[in-house]
């Protein structure tokens, strides 16, 4: 929402409220999901089963979360 600490500032001082607040905000990505299957194998998202090959199964005690590819998270990184 805001890439750098100026436009957040700016945002605030428009909004009359305290600029020092700008100092709190710390990064942050919002995500966004959608419903449907992912297309390819290794595509972004929640829930459902893990990319494992057919004779690796995921431990049961552990729950699975999200697919996040690696140059997804390295965007929201700035790497």
């Amino acid at each position: 929402m805001f890439p750098t600490k100026e436009s957040l500032t700016a945002s605030l001082a428009a909004a009359d409220l305290p600029t020092a607040h700008a100092d709190l905000a710390r990064p942050a990505a919002l995500l966004r999901p959608e419903a449907g299957e992912p297309a390819r194998v290794g595509e972004s998202r929640f829930g459902g089963h893990p990319d494992l090959p057919p004779h690796l199964n995921w431990p049961r005690e552990l729950p699975f979360l999200a697919v996040l590819p690696r140059d997804v998270v390295n965007a929201l990184h700035g790497g």
